[in-house]
């Protein structure tokens, strides 16, 4: 009856190629990934600028890191800095947007002079004053 029945031959096993499909795929997912992030750093930093030049606020910088969009640049007043974060809002997601962006000293008012006048009359005493 032994004679019957092949004898075992040792299984095969496919460790390496497990290995090297699951290092090839690593690598080409990694390769799609950094490819994903080089399109869309370079769609919102295309957006963003063309946004920025539409709306005549060319004096702001756009860096992109990711996903964020960091505006930076010196606002010539308070009004460009918010026209420029409202045109990149209105591109990328308004969280995205990092506001680097400086604004020029203010001028310093100069107060205005107070003084109170007293005057007496048969009525009574007035005080006149700013």
């Amino acid at each position: 009856m032994s004679e019957l029945i092949p004898p075992l031959k040792p299984r095969r096993t496919y460790g390496f190629l497990s290995v090297a499909v699951l290092a090839v795929a690593a690598v080409i997912a990694l390769g799609a990934a950094w490819a994903a992030l080089v399109a869309v750093e370079h769609s919102s930093r295309t957006a963003v600028t063309r946004a920025l030049f539409l709306a005549g606020e060319d004096w702001a910088q756009v860096e992109v890191n990711g996903l964020q969009v960091i505006l930076s640049g010196d606002a010539p007043t308070e009004a460009a800095r918010f026209a420029a974060l409202s045109a990149a809002g209105h591109e990328v997601d308004g969280a995205r947007v990092i506001d680097q962006m400086a604004l020029p000293e203010a001028v310093a008012i100069e107060p205005p002079q107070f003084s109170v006048e007293m005057l007496r009359n048969e009525a009574g005493i007035s005080l006149i004053g700013l």
